[in-house]
């Protein structure tokens, strides 16, 4: 929003007329705070900046048309005070009213030590007061090690002081990260309880509830994080009771995060995890919300391995089960040279947000980008309730600006699956890994192996291509040569001649498929000039339904044995071979199941019971039912018999999905 002034948004409210935005940076290369307002559609209405205020500026608070603040007072040639919690109050124009600080001076004799610094991390309105909350460090003697403890300043409206409350250690430190009010009324905080080992810290989660007589009325079992590393954390106090938060986790030695989901009583209700498992992408959570429809909404920061699809996600979870719902990506291209092979989008995140009366959700964050110069400006994002920018946008990727790289296969990230009799089992995998140059090396791996070992280790190249400048030309490359495979330019009448297939090839359809994402993508049927009964059909970014490489003597109709079965993207269905009708569907003898009883359960369509095919029925069988957009209406449940009551789903397409042990298949259904 303001380019060139390194700013982060931290925290918005809004108004009835505008949005008001608290964000932090520099001023003349000094540190300050910034309040602003836009209108509903987020254009500047006025900006003000404060170098004499600095602080995290966590959570903040409007009530009676005053802004209610936490910070440091910095003062001309002095460095900024550390020594209590100082609250500040603005009015709605971002006029500082007044301000007013306390520190354990106000307790007599505090069971602490000598006090090193005072740390407010945000403030939160609780019925009539004001309540701010952080940490303290302090330490037994010069020597000795500096620890934390929770600290609680109640304020009354007019700033003069309440009460005051230490929050102790269970173990030996404690931080707190954020304040809600949970569905009793009751002030929940989240809270971090640290020890501390030779190798550095343990941390456990727990949740501290208090009353409106500042009394504490709960506090829950440790959680304890896989993971002792975290950055913004937040949490979320839904109206059932529930409380969910993320925390990260390496405990299978890779980058992750997950959410749980804890009852008022501290026990946990599910953990998901949000990251896929081949980790080749990345998510950063740093705000968990409850949307209007009682979901989960995690937002944060994305990048995958390569950069190259980097920005700000949103995604939604079911509250009750943690089933993804879906998840969106925001990019800004703005600083995008085609030229340059390491130019991506911004980095772009995420930090609060809010939605509004009809649904739609607003986002609040920063951009930052390394054109140049390194620079940081306060992101704005509205989208409709599915995420979507553009109403009914479906797919992965939002733009947001600049034009985008365009993509039309032969990503990192994609896997697809492919039937062939000759491969083990019948079926076996296929990845793509990026090189310099835009040559991409494709390997045959096998479907079995263990997916976080895909990207480790890679074999023998199975197939080199090489995409063209702008993207929509992939070329098949053999040693010195290049042979034109693809030409997702073409249109309607086009002719296609490459020295790849014998015969020219006539565009004589295009259309438009969605994947099961939500993703449109267009498709080109090419017939042969000699048999023009013979066609082929191209699927933009998924290749056809013969594999990435197509059956160059289909003219003749030889169309081979190797079919698609299904395409992935970060292990989430994409695409399935409608023609196959599953994922590992086989036709080897002495499988499972084989692609002459392509059903693995009858009856298609079906009004209420489908009947699983006893040969996959085991007591290791588990199943899940997605809808088309791939989110979960069931999801990894056992498979109690050889019956799934499918009665109470509403009428529709889904795809049933049974996983044994190793084994899975996919089959489309019919609800009527």
């Amino acid at each position: 929003m303001n380019p060139g002034q390194n700013e982060s948004g931290t925290e918005f409210h809004f108004l009835s007329d505008g949005i008001l935005l608290i964000g932090t940076g520099s001023c003349q290369d000094e540190p300050c705070t910034f309040i602003t307002k836009v209108d509903h559609n987020g254009e500047l209405l006025w900006k003000k900046e404060y170098q004499e205020l600095v602080g995290i500026h966590r959570r903040t608070a409007v009530h009676d048309s005053v802004l209610y603040l936490v910070g440091d007072k910095v003062k001309p040639g002095i460095s900024q005070e550390q020594d209590g919690f100082r609250l500040y109050r603005f009015d709605l124009y971002g006029e500082e009213i007044d301000s007013k600080k306390y520190n354990l001076d106000e307790i007599e004799n505090p069971s602490v030590d000598s006090i090193r610094r005072y740390l407010p991390q945000g403030s939160i309105i609780y019925n009539d007061k004001v309540v701010v909350y952080g940490q303290m460090y302090e330490t037994q003697s010069d020597e000795s090690p500096v620890f934390s403890r929770g600290l609680l300043v109640w304020y009354n409206m007019d700033l003069s002081l309440d009460t005051m409350i230490i929050i102790q250690p269970r173990y030996e430190e404690v931080e707190i990260w954020d304040a809600k009010i949970d569905a009793d009324g009751n002030l929940a905080f989240l809270i971090d309880d640290d020890i501390i080992t030779n190798e550095g810290q343990l941390h456990y989660r727990r949740f501290e509830k208090y009353n409106g007589k500042a009394e504490k009325v709960f506090s829950s079992p440790p959680f304890l994080l896989a993971r002792s590393n975290s950055i913004r954390l937040a949490s979320a106090q839904l109206d059932n009771g529930d409380q969910v938060m993320y925390y990260s986790n390496d405990s299978v030695n890779i980058r992750s995060y997950e959410l749980v989901s804890m009852d008022l009583n501290g026990d946990i209700n599910w953990i998901e995890r949000i990251d896929p498992n081949l980790d080749i992408d990345e998510r950063t959570p740093s705000m968990v919300f409850q949307s209007s429809d009682g979901n989960i909404l995690l937002a944060g920061g994305y990048f995958d391995g390569s950069e190259k699809k980097q920005g700000a996600f949103i995604s939604k979870y079911n509250s009750i089960n943690g089933e993804f719902i879906w998840e969106r990506v925001f990019q800004d291209w703005t600083n995008y040279d085609p030229q340059d092979r390491y130019s991506y989008p911004s980095d772009d995140f995420i930090v609060d947000i809010l939605e509004d009366a009809s649904d739609n959700l607003y986002l609040i964050g920063n951009r930052t980008k390394y054109h140049q110069n390194f620079e940081r400006d306060i992101l704005l994002i509205k989208t409709d309730s599915e995420g979507c920018i553009q109403e009914g946008c479906g797919g992965f990727e939002q733009n947001v600006a600049g034009e985008a790289k365009y993509y039309p296969m032969l990503y990192e990230g994609s896997i697809w699956y492919y039937q062939d009799r000759e491969a083990r089992d019948g079926i076996y995998q296929v990845v793509v890994n990026g090189y310099a140059d835009n040559i991409y090396s494709f390997h045959k791996r096998d479907w079995r192996l263990d997916p976080k070992d895909i990207f480790g280790g890679f074999g023998s190249a199975h197939h080199i291509f090489r995409a063209s400048e702008n993207g929509p030309q992939i070329f098949l490359v053999k040693e010195l040569d290049t042979m034109l495979l693809y030409d997702f330019s073409l249109e309607l009448g086009d002719t296609f001649e490459s020295p790849y297939c014998a015969y020219p090839l006539e565009v004589i359809d295009s259309d438009t498929i969605v994947l099961i994402n939500g993703a449109k993508k267009r498709t080109w049927t090419l017939s042969c000039s000699e048999n023009p009964e013979n066609t082929l059909r191209w699927i933009e970014g998924v290749g056809t339904d013969y594999g990435i490489l197509w059956p160059k003597d289909f003219c003749t109709g030889e169309y081979g044995k190797v079919r698609l079965t299904c395409y992935y993207e970060y292990e989430r269905l994409q695409y399935i071979n409608e023609g196959i009708g599953g994922c590992f569907l086989s036709d080897v003898e002495d499988t499972a199941i084989s692609s002459a009883s392509v059903s693995i359960a009858y009856p298609n369509p079906v009004h209420e019971l489908l009947l699983v095919d006893q040969r996959l029925y085991s007591a290791e069988t588990n199943y899940s039912i997605l809808r088309v957009d791939g989110s979960s209406v069931i999801d990894n449940h056992k498979l109690e018999n050889e019956t799934i009551d499918v009665h109470a789903l509403e009428a529709g397409i889904y795809f049933l999905q049974l996983i044994s042990g190793e084994d899975r298949w996919i089959q489309k259904f019919v609800k009527l």
